[in-house]
């Protein structure tokens, strides 16, 4: 009889372990507490519209050179991109600046320059090494393949070598922030424009880099249908391997014998045994709950009580009856609040836009699905404030009021346009997904904190035949990591099991 592996969590990541386990021969069954799979990775009906919650742009959307090269592989390994339509903007991203100007992030890196260069000539040499960084990182195949746990001498060796060329570059885009490097830039446009690409600009330039060396490859693309349909697609390929998903049944405990995961225990007292646990869950439950605390190391505590998260955000979902023109055909725009208001104590300066005019499946033809994003680090402001209902949707009310206010400056009459609205907050993600105060992506990678990063582990030390996936195991998360995390714990579980892992198995 095969081994049963028991995934908790039904997200991307539990999907994609699910999928591998399959592949590999193991029973698996998958618990997820809500109503349906994908976690994150979902969007939602407003009418006729679809609001898409999740994928901006998608790592691994095309073969590519660079770091969407194994990505691709994963996708294609779990079905998501079969008979999938990309779309690669020409535009990755606009930001307005304070006086009015439109600094565009073209995809292409030529092209880029070409327009930076125009916008501030004597930023030039800065520029021209931003762009070179793009295209190098573009060729720089990263080890993908197989957990570092795995890494023998000759794979490490294979690595030196593989790297060798780009150990220069490497350094270069690990040891400064985004910060650090928008300071050389002379044109104060362009320093915030960088500054605000990637949410955070105390990350390391790499997350810049590499994001936008995706796009020049043609694997940084949007899969049409949205992020819905493409974990509907993992699912699918899921349940067709023989795999086994229960919905509506949130996870207790782990339960633990001898310092071996040995079952989980469902709220409602519900026990299942499996011979492996995998939690594709929420680490701080998973650690502090399901496991009261007893297996956490020192790493865990530093992280969870000192280190920064990416904010959280809240999104404003409009269905609006009119189409847009080529302004807007990026993955977002950037704009400065005009009417100024505060979200708890924090004033609103800018404000993220985003049209889904590429995508004919979110809204009839004449009319766009869009939304507006505004970045928060206020969870314990959101978590007050949910406990008075009223307050609650007032608040609500308030920021999308708001934020027609702010898109009227910008497009005259576009609130007697939109036909559906919806307000999500961090305490939407916190319902939705159990993640810990709402986040949607984990921990801030900066210069300084690379190492520290590296060393959360995917094991736990005294706890046997239990392994963690999801993107508090590679931070900062996003989608790509959820494949990846998930093919890694079961690569562990079958060498473990001294079996040959593999991916094409049809069972």
């Amino acid at each position: 009889m095969n081994k049963k592996i028991i995934i908790i969590g039904g997200g991307l990541t539990g999907l994609a372990a699910g999928c591998y386990a399959r592949m590999n021969g193991f029973e698996t069954e998958i618990y997820e507490s809500h109503n349906r799979a994908g976690g994150l990775c979902t969007a939602w009906k407003r009418g006729e519209y679809t609001f898409d919650g999740c994928i901006h742009w998608l790592t691994g959307s095309g073969p590519g050179r660079g770091p969407g090269q194994a990505f691709y592989k994963f996708w294609n390994e779990l079905g998501a991109l079969k008979k999938r339509k990309i779309y690669d903007p020409d535009c990755f991203y606009r930001y307005m600046t304070k006086d009015g100007r439109l600094i565009s992030f073209y995809s292409d890196a030529d092209r880029l320059r070409q327009h930076w260069t125009e916008t501030s000539p004597e930023d030039a040499k800065v520029i021209r090494e931003f762009c070179s960084y793009i295209k190098k990182t573009a060729k720089m195949k990263m080890p993908m393949e197989k957990p570092f746990e795995l890494f023998k001498f000759w794979d490490i060796v294979k690595i030196i070598i593989t790297m060798l060329p780009y150990g220069k570059l490497f350094k270069q885009l690990t040891t400064q922030s985004i910060a650090e490097f928008a300071s050389k830039f002379k044109d104060p446009g362009l320093r915030d424009a960088l500054e605000n690409i990637v949410f955070n600009k105390n990350v390391q330039l790499m997350a810049a880099v590499m994001t936008l060396s995706t796009l020049h490859s043609k694997s940084g693309g949007f899969p049409i249908g949205g992020s819905l349909e493409f974990a509907k697609a993992i699912e699918s390929r899921y349940l067709s391997l023989g795999g086994k998903i229960h919905f509506r049944s949130p996870v207790e405990k782990i339960l633990v014998e001898n310092d071996m995961a040995v079952g989980i225990r469902l709220e409602g007292g519900q026990e299942i045994k499996g011979d492996y646990i995998i939690s594709a869950a929420d680490m701080h439950a998973t650690l502090y709950k399901f496991l009261d605390g007893k297996y956490t190391e020192p790493i865990h505590n530093t992280l969870f009580n000192h280190t920064q998260t990416y904010n959280t955000c809240i999104q404003v979902s409009l269905g609006i009856n009119m189409t847009f023109g080529e302004k807007e055909d990026c993955v977002g725009l950037h704009y400065p609040v005009k009417v100024p208001f505060s979200i708890g104590e924090n004033p609103v300066t800018y404000f993220g836009f985003r049209t889904y005019s590429m995508d004919p499946t979110m809204a009839p033809q004449g009319k766009t699905s869009a939304v507006a994003l505004y970045m928060t680090d206020d969870f314990d402001y959101w978590e007050k404030l949910h406990k008075d209902k009223e307050s609650y949707r007032s608040e609500k009310s308030r920021i999308l009021d708001m934020t027609l206010k702010n898109l009227e400056c910008y497009y005259p009459g576009i609130s007697d346009k939109v036909e559906v609205t919806d307000v999500s907050t961090p305490m939407t993600y916190m319902r939705y997904t159990q993640n810990w105060r709402g986040n949607f992506m984990s921990w801030v990678g900066t210069p300084g904190n690379h190492e520290e990063l590296q060393r959360i582990g995917k094991m736990l030390p005294g706890l046997q035949n239990f392994y963690m996936a999801g993107m508090w195991v590679m931070p900062p998360g996003g989608v790509p990591t959820a494949a990846k995390t998930g093919r890694d714990a079961i690569q562990l579980i079958c060498a473990k099991e001294k079996i040959r892992f593999q991916t094409t198995k049809d069972m």
